[in-house]
């Protein structure tokens, strides 16, 4: 697909981690933010059309990634990289505080569920310039 297409800056970025394992998961970590707005929790969520994108692409083995650890320093390191390169911040609890205002005065009026609720927190953080 694609959607997951990697750059020529994408691939270089990547091609800086030391193992194909950090490899994939660098790059699995980055397309998928840039679509979803958030990280995967795990391997479960991740569409294997875009693993099979991404191991094409990079030229390594998907069974790379099937003993790798989905929390860690290893990848709070690739989520800092990844918001610092695409241009985003961590949320702060300010941040926190806009948003629980912006949801109680514009979203909860209209009884969504709580899953639509984290939907439009993406969304909103997505919109809102970075943050």
């Amino acid at each position: 697909m694609e959607i997951y297409n990697l750059d020529e800056d994408e691939i270089q970025l990547i091609k800086s981690k030391h193992t194909n394992k950090n490899k994939l998961a660098f790059a699995i970590l980055l397309k998928y933010f840039q679509l979803e707005g958030h990280y995967p929790k795990d391997k479960k969520v991740l569409d294997p059309t875009l693993i099979n994108s991404l191991v094409v692409q990079l030229n390594i083995s998907p069974c790379c990634i099937e003993n790798f650890t989905w929390e860690g320093r290893s990848i709070e390191q690739f989520r800092h990289e990844i918001r610092n390169y695409l241009g985003f911040k961590e949320a702060t609890l300010g941040d926190a505080e806009l948003l629980k205002a912006w949801l109680i005065h514009s979203i909860l009026p209209e009884a969504p569920t709580i899953r639509q609720c984290t939907e439009y927190a993406y969304h909103y953080f997505k919109a809102d310039d970075g943050v």
